[in-house]
């Protein structure tokens, strides 16, 4: 177990604090063979649990597992979850199976794609590669299809799609997973997202051609007392002291997000040692947190226009707000309300802002507590 508060990178097991109820979840489902949809807000761990915990586990489990992880953030067109898909199917073959006989493998299993075999001259490892040829179905289509009729036939199967609401923003591309999706017996799959409003639109509209798939899995806030537990162990070793209540301060100020702990956490610990933190303590920790992070969020706010800038800071002054279009919030902008519906679409879907069950606020809370600061 590191001693550090890590954060700006995957996490391995020892690292992630708790996440047990979820990891127990994600195995039961898998060893079944279902279809899993994964919600969780971003930097909730959801990735250092699939990549560094699920995905050893399955290898360990099978010998010789086929696993594909395609992250598929920011995908444009169905040309780019092609190359993803295929990246991923290439590299997970190499893996998969013996380099003397990959192949004799590929040949087996997907000559109909005209695979080649190609060394790395630095290290000598050979690898898979397929070229894409344009056809009326996507080749992703066809590849997955076979990973479910042709690769499960040799070894088990896990197939794992992180950031998969983006596809919702491409004409088609639902229906298209549809087709794969439907057909998947034989294959453990994983969707994985962080922008609920898009998966809703994904799995949860009724005339959704993904519409009912899937099981759904969500990521909560971790207990107080079990992340203030976390804490404590890391600051031992710099014999720094936090009692339950500031904790719990702390996390509420980061809006109990992992990741955003983690970083105040790493600032606290750069300044202070042996020493009992104190609520004034913990602003001095955020205050020289936020200036190393000052010119990415200027870099944020100087992509948005003026409205969009008065709309963002408008929501940083609110723990939340319940209805974007009420005259209570409209008052505070001179937005009208299609106007901010327009500009809150847009930040939904690039995850500056999210909707959670007490309604609208700024994903990010070094974002929110800078716009405050610095407004």
């Amino acid at each position: 177990m590191s001693t550090e508060f890590l954060f700006d990178a995957l996490l391995e097991e020892q690292d992630i604090c708790n996440l047990e109820n979820e990891k127990q979840k994600i195995k039961s489902l898998i060893k079944k063979r279902q279809k899993i949809i994964v919600y969780g807000p971003r930097n909730y761990g959801k990735t250092s649990l699939l990549k560094n915990v699920i995905q050893p586990w399955f290898r360990k489990e099978h010998k010789n597992a086929f696993i594909i992880f395609v992250d598929l953030m920011n995908v444009k067109n169905i040309e780019s979850i092609d190359h993803r898909i295929l990246q991923a199917f290439e590299q997970a073959f190499s893996k998969t199976f013996p380099a003397k006989h990959l192949l004799q493998m590929s040949q087996k299993i997907i000559s109909h794609l005209r695979p080649t075999l190609e060394i790395d001259p630095l290290t000598s490892t050979p690898s898979i590669s397929i070229s894409i040829r344009p056809t009326k179905v996507p080749s992703f289509v066809k590849l997955l299809k076979d990973v479910n009729v042709r690769v499960a036939k040799e070894t088990k199967c896990l197939l794992i799609f992180d950031e998969f609401q983006d596809i919702s923003l491409i004409p088609e591309a639902q229906g298209l997973f549809r087709q794969v999706l439907q057909e998947m017996n034989n294959v453990s799959v994983v969707m994985m997202g962080s922008k609920r409003h898009l998966l809703a639109e994904l799995f949860a509209s009724p005339n959704a051609p993904l519409a009912n798939t899937g099981v759904d899995i969500s990521f909560n806030p971790i207990e107080y007392t079990i992340f203030h537990q976390y804490m404590v162990a890391r600051f031992k070793n710099k014999k720094i002291e936090m009692d339950l209540d500031e904790s719990i301060y702390l996390q509420n100020l980061m809006q109990r997000v992992p990741e955003s702990i983690n970083m105040l956490c790493a600032s606290i610990k750069e300044i202070y040692q042996n020493e009992k933190i104190t609520l004034e303590k913990i602003h001095l920790a955020l205050n020289h947190l936020l200036e190393t992070r000052n010119n990415r969020f200027k870099f944020i706010i100087s992509q948005l226009s003026l409205k969009e800038e008065e709309l963002l800071f408008a929501l940083a002054q609110e723990d939340f707000v319940e209805k974007i279009n009420s005259a209570a919030f409209s008052k505070k902008i001179s937005h009208t309300p299609a106007a901010i519906t327009k500009s809150i679409k847009k930040f939904l879907n690039s995850g500056l802002v999210e909707h959670v069950d007490e309604g609208y606020r700024l994903t990010d809370p070094l974002l929110k507590l800078y716009l405050v600061k610095n407004r």
